[in-house]
């Protein structure tokens, strides 16, 4: 980190100002919607200057967290957080956890849920950890960023995310937040403990397994490990970057050939399952797991797995979405176009949409009239079904891809 008497004058100039812009008058309960909006915006830009500038101006600063207004309180823990995440150790301000842990107990949620966020930059005690642990319990902070601030813990955090996830007297809630936290260990430490991460994978592969756990729960366990494997990305919560870093190259997944494996078996084993949330999550880690997964997805639509269901089916064709091999997606979904339901033969034609049109044109060009004709019926209707959730560019494609045939 480049030390403060090396930056340019205009830096400290700007930071200067901003940091009087904030301070040079007091916050009260009169201050206007848009002047607590200024403000929370200059803290903001001020998470983007050297934390060897704003750590100088932090005790100031913090005379915000005393203030009536929630954005200025969580934009100061926010400014605090990112500056100690991109300070190496030896400059952390020294009260920083006391800081942290003092706006656990803010009124507002959104300063608790940017202190949760900070203490992953801190080294967290015995203390600290069991504080985490009460709040998932109570949910006054988003349970699923406080199971992510507890996986840094190692091995101590993780361990506990096991024993909540694996205790059926805590609510499902509370539980599916700890499976969630588990898809977001750091590989290096846990790695380093053979035992650790068997009971990481026990834990996910058994709740996938249990067919007395609800549902949900068994949907989050199979995502963990997609997580995990590197197939899927969790979106409840960003990765966090490791100490002292500003671009987040610290934290990797527990990527490893066993993982996946694991991953994919218990995918195979659920994408033909009667809960619909665990078999479409199951369906869409196969589609992006490789050529073996897509294989078992390509049986399903074929056969309908197992149980030879329609769900399996349409589950099935709707991970074709998924899947980033057009060449891939456009085998598997023309078997689908020849299913009896109409229902798979539609979530089959969505599956093409993305598909370069052009391309796609030629190859369907080549089909017998008849199917070229259901094709573009078909083609309509899953538009007109997946129009919401459908990008301008894919719109227009299927547009091109209508003239074009």
């Amino acid at each position: 980190m480049q030390p403060a008497d090396k930056l340019p004058p205009i830096s400290h100039q700007l930071h200067n100002r901003i940091v009087s812009t904030l301070t040079s008058t007091a916050t009260g309960p009169g201050d206007s919607a848009g002047d607590v909006k200024v403000k929370a915006e200059a803290l903001f830009v001020l998470t983007w200057f050297p934390p060897a500038l704003v750590e100088g101006s932090l005790t100031a600063l913090r005379s915000l967290l005393n203030g009536p207004h929630p954005p200025l309180r969580a934009g100061v823990v926010h400014l605090v957080s990112e500056t100690v995440r991109r300070s190496p150790a030896a400059s952390f301000p020294t009260d920083t956890l006391s800081l942290l842990t003092h706006t656990l107990s803010d009124t507002h949620p959104r300063v608790r849920l940017s202190a949760v966020i900070g203490l992953r930059c801190c080294e967290l005690n015995a203390s600290l950890l069991q504080m985490l642990l009460g709040v998932l319990r109570d949910g006054k902070v988003n349970r699923y960023q406080v199971a992510h601030t507890i996986s840094t813990v190692v091995p101590k955090g993780v361990t506990s995310l096991i024993n909540v996830a694996n205790a059926r007297a805590v609510d499902d809630t509370a539980r599916k937040a700890c499976l969630y936290g588990l898809g977001k260990v750091y590989v290096a430490a846990v790695k380093g403990d053979p035992l650790l991460e068997d009971s990481v994978i026990e834990c996910l592969g058994q709740t996938c397994s249990d067919v007395a756990s609800a549902g949900e729960l068994r949907e989050q366990a199979l995502l963990s490990l997609g997580c995990l494997a590197g197939y899927l990305a969790n979106p409840l919560a960003p990765a966090t970057p490791a100490r002292g870093s500003a671009e987040g190259d610290g934290e990797v997944s527990l990527t490893s050939s066993r993982i996946a494996g694991v991953a994919i078996d218990k995918a195979m084993q659920l994408c033909t399952c009667d809960e619909a949330k665990v078999r479409i999550a199951a369906c869409a880690l196969l589609a992006l797991s490789g050529s073996r997964g897509f294989g078992v997805l390509q049986d399903v639509l074929l056969k309908g797995g197992r149980s030879g269901s329609i769900a399996a089916r349409v589950a099935a064709a709707q991970a074709l979405r998924l899947c980033s091999e057009p060449a891939a997606v456009f085998k598997a979904a023309l078997l689908a176009l020849n299913d009896t339901e109409p229902v798979v033969r539609v979530e089959a034609a969505a599956a093409l949409l993305p598909c370069p049109a052009p391309k796609l044109a030629a190859r369907l060009r080549a089909l017998p009239g008849a199917q070229a004709d259901d094709l573009r019926n078909l083609a309509r209707a899953a538009a007109d079904k997946h129009a919401s959730l459908l990008s301008q560019s894919a719109t227009a494609g299927l547009r091109e891809l209508l003239t074009l045939l």
